[in-house]
């Protein structure tokens, strides 16, 4: 096993974090597989799932629906995280999503 400085890693100092959203029902990813989700297009990793009285999931796959009560272990920008944090399900979250999804495209191409 290789010991590593996970925050310099994971350039934790700078503007990435890793951080936990407990998913609340009126969240926008309440419901959705990841793979509907499309978190890493957004440019969020989901590391794991803590679901409520059940086993830690790590490194989820596209097919593991995201429930109320979830805990998600995320990585990402932070501004990201927030962003996702403060979504909430209809129309104006999926406007939202796609939003984010383009801003991180364009930053990406930069």
């Amino acid at each position: 096993l290789d010991v590593r400085d996970y925050d310099s890693l994971l350039q934790l100092s700078g503007d990435y974090r890793v951080t936990e959203l407990r998913v609340e029902p009126r969240d926008w990813i309440a419901g959705k597989t990841l793979a509907n989700a499309r978190l890493r297009d957004e440019g969020i990793n989901v590391l794991g799932v803590q679901r409520a009285g059940r086993a830690y999931e790590g490194n989820p796959t596209g097919e593991t629906r995201i429930r109320e009560d979830d805990v998600l272990i995320l990585y990402g920008r932070l501004q990201a995280l927030e962003e996702l944090d403060c979504r909430r399900v209809g129309r104006h979250g999926d406007a939202e999503h796609e939003e984010a999804v383009d801003e991180h495209r364009d930053a990406v191409a930069a």
